[in-house]
Parts: structure tokens; C-alpha cells; sequence
């Protein structure tokens, strides 16, 4: 390997080493963890999406077929607003549980909130929510870095799947695999 070939390796490694860190725009260290994909999956689908509307055509033989009338703009409407709640809720979940922070034991950043009329929730997790996107989260830079980091820390590696893809080999294939580890 050329020694440009290894610097550069080494600065990426370097890069990535402390990936379950992000900084955000004020310099604050968060701790990220992985959110279980399945869940986040889950949670998407508590909200139900619309189903189109039906119309039905008399065809040539002399019955009725039905078809989805996919262009509807209540459906439309219906679906657009649907697809931002799962979108919402999608979010709200990456960040309540792949933020490995809590908010200050101390409760002087609800006050400016409390005084704007903000709703201080008495939920535990409803409360964290609120100090995320109120005051953890400064810039939309901040918001970017979190959602990147939260998604990335929860995708499988590369070497995780190869790993996973040798347990599909048969055993000579395994083998010749080991060796060409060694």
C-alpha cells in the first residue's frame, strides 16, 4: 500500500473512531446510540396511511371492475398529512431514544419556555423531547449531525455484514474464507 494510500486510511479511521459522539454548533458533546430499526418501523406504523379511494368502470363484457382512483385530492391531501406525522413521529423517536443524554437535573431551561407558553409535559420522555428540540438543538446544523449520527449508528457495518454473509456459506466455501483471513 502507498504511504498516501496509508495516511489516508489513517485519517478516516481517525475520523470515525469516536462515531457515537457528535458535536453540535455550541461545542457540546452528545453520546449516540443506536435506535432498533424494527422499532422505529413499528412506531411509522401506529400511523395508518389512507387508503384511495375506489370508483368502479363497466368493462366491455358487461361487468364492473374497480380501481383505485390514486389522484384524488382528498386522498392526496389525506396521505400527505398521514406521511408527515409518520415523519414526525419517526424523528421524535431517533431522537428520544438515540440521544444517550438527559436534561439538567435543574429546571432553568423550562423557564424562558414555561414564560413563552410552552407546555412543560410532566412525562419523563415528553419532557427530554422538549429539551432536545428546544435547547439541546440550536441550529438545523445541529439537527443534521444528530440525524445522520442517530441513522449511521444504527445501520449494520460493513464488517458486521460481512460477517453475516459468511454463515450463508457451505463449509468448503467457510473454510477457504479462514484461510484467507490468515
Amino acid at each position: 500500500m502507498c504511504r498516501m494510500a496509508k495516511r489516508k486510511k489513517q485519517v478516516t479511521n481517525a475520523a470515525t473512531a469516536d462515531t457515537n459522539v457528535v458535536i453540535l454548533s455550541n461545542g457540546e458533546r452528545v453520546k449516540i446510540v443506536p435506535v432498533p430499526p424494527l422499532l422505529v418501523e413499528i412506531v411509522a406504523e401506529t400511523i395508518v396511511l389512507p387508503k384511495p379511494p375506489v370508483g368502479q368502470v363497466k368493462t366491455a363484457w358487461g361487468g364492473t371492475e374497480e380501481y383505485e382512483i390514486l389522484d384524488n385530492p382528498k386522498y392526496l391531501s389525506d396521505l400527505e398529512n398521514a406521511q408527515a406525522k409518520r415523519d414526525e413521529i419517526v424523528w421524535n423517536t431517533r431522537l428520544l431514544l438515540g440521544i444517550d443524554e438527559e436534561p439538567p437535573e435543574d429546571d432553568s431551561w423550562m423557564d424562558v419556555l414555561g414564560f413563552l407558553g410552552v407546555d412543560i409535559p410532566d412525562d419523563k420522555n415528553a419532557r427530554k423531547l422538549l429539551w432536545i428540540k428546544t435547547t439541546l438543538i440550536q441550529k438545523d446544523s445541529d439537527s443534521y449531525r444528530l440525524s445522520a449520527a442517530i441513522v449511521m449508528q444504527s445501520r449494520a457495518t460493513p464488517e458486521e455484514i460481512a460477517e453475516i454473509g459468511e454463515t450463508f456459506l457451505g463449509p468448503l466455501q467457510r473454510a477457504k474464507a479462514a484461510a484467507n483471513k490468515a
